[in-house]
């Protein structure tokens, strides 16, 4: 489900302040030794930017024949689809893969990291690990689709860093992807998830910070219906650009955007009556504003009144009023149909005493008209 205009509209401008672009890969292979960066979004983001599987892919082939391979990492995660078709062209190369976390290595990238022969990461740098997680908009089996998915992913992520060479206990990794666990170079070392603790690498001021956008991506089992938020950077980082936000800033300004969006689309579903259900439905995926929202409910209420009302008049031989639309005559006193004046019936009586024995006359079967019994 798409974020709202005004939320991706700020996030936009704030990827256009910052320094370079949001996916930066730099190709060289020297004496059989190939170097690959990867600085961005894993996947595709809301910009048509990041890193795909298919091009990295393609880089690394480009490389040719390798006996070592140097991938540098700084990465907030991004969609696990594709970042197993990034992990695989790792874990299957025939070269000695060695992975170095240059600043941050968070969500799927902790696992593409599990990926290596060999395991670095900066002093400096952070390893965060988390469970996946979506937002689902449908019917009871679209929720019980996503939960099985995310348990099925869960499931693949917990054994990839136990392949990868993770020290800790199962249980232990799933109590700290319960908890959203960032880890120091010493803790990530202390529990298995590096090999190496290198020098302390300041972050490339052309790189892009990538705290919001990086927020943007697919990670759900059902990714036709929403790219949503997922991976949250904070904890220990490497220096930051001037320019750029603070970790704890970042945060709090996804976080923001995040629960604004929650907000969006439950004050658009609360919307929905009999018969919209599917259309306000629709406008909840969309990036519609609310008070745009309310108006189209409000037209689609309206053509749906007006469409009864033709039918009725279509149905009918006599002249339906828009008033008497609200009013169901089989469900109200003859009084009230007096004093709405249903049908102009003021018209054809002189008083309600007549159009009262009128109506129970009629009712018993008593009137005649003119071509036989009415």
């Amino acid at each position: 489900m798409p974020m709202s205009s005004v939320v991706r509209s700020a996030l936009k401008d704030y990827a256009e302040k910052m320094q370079g672009p949001s996916l930066r890969i730099e190709l060289s292979a020297k004496d059989r030794v190939g170097e690959i960066d990867i600085y961005g979004t894993i996947g595709q983001d809301w910009f048509g930017e990041g890193v795909e599987p298919k091009t990295f892919k393609k880089d690394v082939a480009d490389l040719g024949e390798l006996d070592r391979l140097n991938v540098h990492v700084h990465s907030y995660g991004g969609s696990v689809y594709e970042g197993w078709a990034i992990f695989n062209t790792l874990d299957t190369h025939k070269a000695d893969v060695h992975v170095y976390v240059d600043g941050s290595a968070m969500s799927m990238a902790s696992v593409i990291l599990q990926a290596a022969d060999t395991r670095h990461v900066a002093k400096n740098g952070t390893v965060m690990i988390h469970n996946p997680w979506s937002i689902a908009i449908g019917e009871a089996k679209d929720f019980e689709k996503a939960a099985k998915n995310l348990t099925q992913i869960r499931t693949q992520v917990i054994d990839a860093y136990i392949d990868g060479g993770v020290t800790a206990s199962r249980e232990e990794i799933e109590r700290m992807m319960d908890e959203e666990t960032y880890m120091t170079a010493e803790e990530a070392l202390e529990h298995g998830f590096v090999d190496v603790i290198g020098e302390e690498v300041e972050e490339d001021p052309d790189a892009t910070n990538l705290v919001a956008m990086a927020q943007l991506f697919a990670m759900s089992g059902n990714p036709a219906k929403l790219k949503e938020v997922l991976n949250m950077p904070t904890g220990n980082q490497p220096a930051q650009p001037e320019n750029s936000l603070t970790p704890e800033a970042a945060k709090a300004q996804v976080d923001a955007a995040r629960n604004a969006e929650r907000q969006r689309v439950s004050d658009i579903l609360a919307l929905s009556r009999p018969g919209i259900e599917e259309f306000v439905q629709d406008l909840a995926k969309s990036d519609i504003e609310v008070a745009d929202a309310k108006m189209q409910v409000a037209d689609k209420l309206t053509e749906q009144a007006n469409d009864k009302l033709e039918k009725r008049r279509k149905d009918s031989n006599s002249v339906v009023t828009e008033e008497e639309e609200e009013l169901d005559t089989a469900a109200v006193t003859l009084k009230d149909q007096w004093e709405k004046n249903v049908n102009s019936v003021q018209d054809h009586f002189l008083d309600f005493e007549g159009f009262e024995a009128f109506a129970k006359a009629d009712e018993k079967g008593l009137i005649k008209m003119l071509g036989g019994k009415k």
